[in-house]
């Protein structure tokens, strides 16, 4: 069908009020990450 199953290539999730430091923090790490999402609301 054509969909991209999130759910097996999300491997880090933050909210957006954590965003800043996670951010910083997987660019330091840089082991894992594949996708990360931000979640709002």
């Amino acid at each position: 069908d054509g969909a991209v199953p999130l759910a097996k290539l999300v491997t880090h999730r933050t909210t957006l009020g954590d965003t800043p430091r996670d951010l910083a923090r997987w660019a330091h790490e840089k082991s894992g990450l594949i996708k990360a999402v931000i979640q709002v609301g």
